[in-house]
């Protein structure tokens, strides 16, 4: 048998172990892309809810600000 024939054999019969392997790679790729995008919505929301809690707060200040502007005090 010829060397290159020998290791054309050799690399095809460990193909499946590398392909199994790969497999098990993109498998646990896709579970973690899966997992994140639910903490990314999670952490979108809670953003979000931040940004909102601020705007509120800046439109009491701003309220604050034009009563006590507009109204003199005793």
């Amino acid at each position: 048998m010829s060397r290159s024939l020998f290791l054309s054999v050799n690399h095809c019969s460990s193909r499946p172990s590398f392909d199994e392997s790969l497999l098990k790679v993109i498998e646990s790729e896709i579970k973690c892309a899966e997992e994140s995008d639910g903490q990314d919505d999670v952490r979108e929301r809670g953003l979000l809810g931040d940004l909102m809690m601020w705007s509120s707060i800046t439109n009491l200040k701003e309220n604050l600000h034009k009563i006590t502007t507009q109204c003199p005090r005793r």
